[in-house]
């Protein structure tokens, strides 16, 4: 454990809540693993497509960063939105390769950071 003194995240958005996690693939880019709390991906149909589904409701989905990990092999260089938050518990992202939609590889990694708001409250600054 970190010997710190952390201080809680602060935001002009009211109850600012951020998820994490891992997410790793099999063969023909299946979700093998997802070390998560707070959410879970699977793979519909279609090339390079994840779903993500939140275990709750939220106001809005603010920001994901998504970060591969290759362990050293050339592999898919981007992560797009392809979905806007629907229902207020799930997006998708599509996984590309040179700008076409490309399945994640065998034993590749993807960390997550989600960030959404939790509350029905006007934003500060009228957006």
């Amino acid at each position: 454990m970190a010997n710190r003194l952390f201080k809680e995240v602060q935001s002009l958005d009211s109850e600012v809540k951020v998820l994490y996690g891992a997410v790793t693939f099999g063969a023909s880019g299946a979700v093998s693993s997802v070390s998560a709390n707070g959410f879970t991906v699977t793979k519909p149909a279609g090339t390079g497509l994840y779903t993500v589904t939140l275990d709750d409701k939220y106001g809005a989905l603010l920001s994901v960063d998504a970060t591969l990990f290759n362990a050293g092999t050339v592999a898919n260089s981007s992560i797009q939105l392809s979905s806007d938050f629907a229902s207020g518990n799930t997006f998708q992202f599509q996984f590309l390769t040179a700008g076409v939609a490309a399945n994640a590889l065998t034993g590749q990694k993807l960390y997550v950071t989600i960030h959404l708001r939790n509350s029905a409250l006007a934003r500060k600054g009228g957006g």
